[in-house]
């Protein structure tokens, strides 16, 4: 991971699924995503209209 854009925890690129139509990056560190408002909303958003929110 060293070296490779991450959350600290997991590298962005293991996030990408083959396939997807949307993907976003938000700054926020692994341990803080459940506990995140900016995560949650971004989470209803896409499961609601099926498109991520680019802020």
């Amino acid at each position: 991971m060293k070296g490779k854009p991450s959350d600290g925890k997991v590298t962005i690129e293991s996030t990408k699924i083959e396939g997807m139509q949307d993907h976003i990056v938000l700054k926020i560190p692994h341990w803080y995503l459940e506990k995140s408002k900016k995560v949650w909303l971004h989470t209803l958003y896409f499961l609601n209209i099926q498109i991520l929110k680019i802020n």
